[in-house]
């Protein structure tokens, strides 16, 4: 039955209207949720999607659905709310400027991009590999692989590069419990028991109504404006996609782990 569900769907479209979310959330849902219980309890519950950019908490720049940002750290949010708003921003303030510049920008025929964040805590400690097949390694591989990503950070990120050591590592204290989070959950490859926090950047519609140059196949250079309905920004729909690989990748190191644990 999988088999043919996956069939039937690749030879659908490679678009990000395709039916890629379903088949993501029935492997990992009802699949891992029927198959592997065990997984399920380290899994369920404990994700949580934030979208447009949830800033890390730090020395770091924010990122959002245009120049819209939502600035509050993703501890002080209420997360069950995601799903409370079409643009899937838990703060409903930031959410409805969310909408609003969306509106804006399909009214001018255009398209933005934005940023998924996400956040997944409750991971058992040494989930990865030290050198090949590291979790933030195939996690990069999973999430870049979904249609309009075009970037990747987990923990500090890009920011990383401004700072100093003595800013970037996290000092442990009571517990092995660290005061910052900078390495994301991960540290050499494999998870550290913190909370995985982690961004997904997505680029703009291609498919616009502007009016914008380019060349048909005789070579010859012409006008093209895009007609029917297209979306203005894929970010929102996105989450799902971003929820289910996530969790593939988490329950497919979790079953990796069981030969160090039994």
């Amino acid at each position: 039955q999988v088999q043919s569900f996956l069939y039937r769907c690749r030879r659908r479209r490679n678009t990000s209207h395709m039916t890629e979310a379903k088949i993501l959330r029935y492997l990992s849902h009802r699949l891992i949720s029927q198959m592997l219980a065990a997984i399920d309890r380290h899994l369920t519950g404990h994700i949580r999607f934030l979208a447009p950019h949830i800033p890390f908490q730090g020395p770091m720049g924010t990122s959002a659905v245009g120049p819209v940002e939502l600035k509050t750290n993703w501890q002080h949010l209420d997360l069950s709310a995601v799903d409370s708003h079409p643009t899937r921003c838990p703060e409903a303030s930031v959410a409805d400027e969310m909408a609003a510049y969306i509106a804006h920008v399909r009214d001018e025929k255009d398209s933005t991009g934005g940023v998924i964040s996400a956040v997944a805590t409750g991971l058992a400690i040494g989930w990865g590999e030290p050198v090949f097949d590291k979790l933030q390694a195939d996690l990069a591989k999973a999430l870049m692989g979904i249609n309009a990503v075009k970037g990747f950070e987990i923990g500090s990120g890009f920011a990383a590069a401004e700072m100093l050591g003595s800013q970037h590592n996290d000092e442990i204290g009571a517990n092995f419990e660290t005061k910052t989070n900078n390495a994301g959950g991960i540290v050499g490859g494999l998870s550290n028991g913190a909370a995985l926090e982690l961004r997904v950047a997505f680029k703009p519609v291609a498919t616009i109504g502007k009016e914008q140059n380019t060349m048909n196949s005789e070579g010859e250079l012409v006008t093209l404006a895009a007609k029917g309905r297209h979306d203005p920004c894929v970010v929102p729909r996105a989450v799902p996609i971003v929820e289910a690989m996530i969790k593939l990748v988490l329950a497919d190191h979790y079953l990796r782990n069981l030969k160090y644990t039994r």
